[in-house]
């Protein structure tokens, strides 16, 4: 991702959202009044953010099946709910890494990297075997986000939803996986797979998010975004700094 991608991808999914909204006559998914930000591009995230790309474990090694092997196409290997507990985030149970096996989610994964929304290949979360799961993070963020790609062919599915909780277990923002969400479908025998970018910021007026529950149906999620909160003394070094610079600009344009 290019550092330079953030603030036009906000201008760009702005622009993309509003007119989602007046055409398709939808709205994202806002729950009692909350006014958490709803993510659609992940240019949003800054070089800083931790990434988690679920092609590697918690230690950096490879994911490889017990032969040392590569998973192949269909095959899935557990996820200890504590994998990635050093990059800052935990599950509620045990999960699964899964290379998807599906034409229609190698396609979505291609598409979404090379747009830069995310996607990378060939390995995702966390299986059709859950469909619903915690992720909690243990420091608090400010913002998160995956790639999706929801298999919208399968009836009866549960749409691919986040509800975003802070510590003291409020609900900040729940967001479902449609209309601004979606960049794009991708059809093949049969089935067709909506992919894009989905993730929750909380606003100024609220308290970290701590905890987020997903429900999915036939769906994958891949590259975790987030960005965790400042230490209050990381704030006063930057806010210091800030104030220095731009005392040297008043200076020199004096």
């Amino acid at each position: 991702m290019s550092e330079g991608r953030g603030i036009l991808g906000r201008d760009r999914c702005a622009i993309r959202v509003l007119g989602w909204l007046a055409g398709a006559g939808a709205t994202f998914a806002l729950v009692g009044g909350a006014s958490a930000d709803p993510i659609a591009d992940r240019g949003y995230f800054g070089p800083g953010a931790t990434v988690i790309d679920f092609e590697s474990r918690g230690d950096g090694a490879p994911v490889v099946s017990d032969d040392l092997d590569p998973l192949l196409e269909g095959e899935t290997m557990l996820l200890p709910a504590g994998e990635y507990a050093s990059s800052g985030v935990v599950f509620s149970q045990d999960i699964f890494w899964v290379n998807d096996g599906t034409p229609t989610f190698d396609a979505a994964q291609i598409l979404g990297g090379l747009s830069g929304q995310g996607g990378s290949q060939s390995l995702s979360i966390p299986s059709t075997w859950i469909g619903a799961f915690d992720m909690i993070f243990t420091t608090p963020v400010e913002a998160f986000g995956f790639f999706v790609a929801d298999n919208w062919s399968e009836e009866g599915r549960e749409a691919v939803s986040f509800q975003a909780y802070d510590a003291s277990d409020t609900l900040i923002d729940s967001q479902v996986f449609a209309g601004g969400f979606v960049d794009d479908t991708v059809t093949a025998l049969n089935s067709t797979a909506a992919y894009g970018f989905m993730g929750i910021s909380r606003s100024d007026d609220q308290n970290p998010i701590s905890r987020v529950t997903i429900t999915k149906g036939a769906a994958i999620l891949d590259d975790l975004v987030f960005t965790q909160v400042p230490a209050p003394g990381a704030v006063g070094v930057l806010g210091v700094a800030g104030a220095v610079v731009a005392g040297r600009r008043r200076r020199h344009s004096g």
